[in-house]
């Protein structure tokens, strides 16, 4: 008798056991089902999010190119400009020339220069922009390097007044490489094309390298 009461406390406490461990999958499965949906829920609300982002980023840089080319257009009517795509910016010759065996920035292309700080600071901010500066062919090449050198030198102490970095400033000077109008020097006509300066921003910000293609030219 004694056996068999105990035998069968045995059993109803095994039972118990396995209800206990029931009802504790029951509950685990059912935390885990609902750690699941909240899971899936974050990642659809993540998913949803992103793809609005980039609906906005698309829209944004849709709205940079139209503004940027915008602006370089007008800077070709105002300035006669020339503008070309160079890898992930953008090479711009403006019409800032010099008097003969002068390196001084004229008043007349302080306008120029003007607009030009202004759009690469807005468009390619922490870019580096090389100033070349270039001479005509009357004097020795030693010294048409140095004269050419001392014009990039004062454009860009022209462009650090007007905002821009100046350690974000680079200047070359090419001497009477690259002539505009060949052989033209001192008051020969076109000579004043030879004693220029251009400007290459080397890298600009992504957005601006989106809406200027590498392999466009942006404006004749």
């Amino acid at each position: 008798m004694t056996v068999s009461i105990r035998s069968s406390s045995v059993l109803r406490a095994s039972a118990l056991a396995l209800t206990v461990v029931s009802m504790s999958a029951c509950v685990s499965s059912k935390s885990f089902n609902r750690e699941m949906t909240a899971t899936r829920g974050e990642i659809a609300t993540e998913r949803t999010e992103r793809l609005r982002a980039d609906s906005i980023l698309g829209s944004d840089l849709s709205g940079l190119r139209t503004e940027l080319k915008k602006e370089l257009a007008d800077m070709r009517v105002d300035f006669d400009a020339k503008i070309v795509a160079a890898g992930d910016g953008m090479k711009v010759m403006l019409p800032v020339s010099f008097a003969f065996d002068d390196a001084m920035v004229k008043d007349s292309d302080r306008a120029a220069l003007e607009r030009f700080s202004q759009i690469a600071n807005k468009y390619y901010p922490g870019s580096m922009i090389t100033v070349e500066g270039f001479a005509d062919p009357s004097g020795t090449a030693e010294y048409n390097q140095r004269l050419s050198l001392a014009r990039a030198e004062n454009v860009k102490r022209e462009l650090a007044t007007k905002g821009m970095d100046a350690s974000m400033i680079r200047t070359m000077g090419f001497g009477s490489l690259r002539q505009v109008v060949p052989g033209a020097q001192k008051d020969d006509p076109g000579a004043d094309r030879n004693r220029r300066v251009v400007f290459v921003i080397e890298s600009g910000d992504a957005r601006a390298a989106k809406a200027v293609s590498s392999s466009e030219t942006v404006l004749p």
